[in-house]
């Protein structure tokens, strides 16, 4: 195997698109705009970092790196919500506090990838 097929072989499988969009039917906590804008405690569930990461799991390249953002933000306000060590839950709760711009940006595009290649409405952005 030559060095291309290499890091071929390293790199994380693309995601395919008709899996994606029928994932994203399937997310039941994600069902319009606001689920994917403003984290809070009704959405932070452990549904909900399971369901982002199997959207992620089946995202196509294009959308992958969007999705990586809401898992890692909704992984550190499950953290932040949690009863675990102090240290851990408060730097959580900095990350949080800090992502809420990439959360935004990563949800915005999420929501036109779904409307543009999945026909699925999740509301307007902006």
């Amino acid at each position: 195997m030559g060095l291309a097929g290499l890091l071929t072989a390293c790199r994380e499988p693309a995601g395919d698109r008709d899996t994606f969009c029928a994932q994203l039917r399937r997310v039941p906590v994600i069902t319009e705009r606001d689920d994917l804008t403003v984290p809070d405690t009704a959405t932070a569930t452990g549904q909900l970092v399971t369901e982002l990461r199997r959207l992620q799991e089946s995202a196509p390249t294009q959308i992958r790196g969007d999705v990586s953002v809401l898992v890692g933000v909704a992984e550190d306000l499950e953290v932040a919500l949690s009863n675990g060590d102090q240290a851990g839950v408060e730097a959580a709760r900095q990350r949080v506090a800090t992502s809420t711009e990439a959360w935004k940006a990563a949800s915005d595009n999420v929501v036109i990838f779904a409307s543009n290649t999945c026909n699925i409405d999740l509301g307007k952005t902006g």
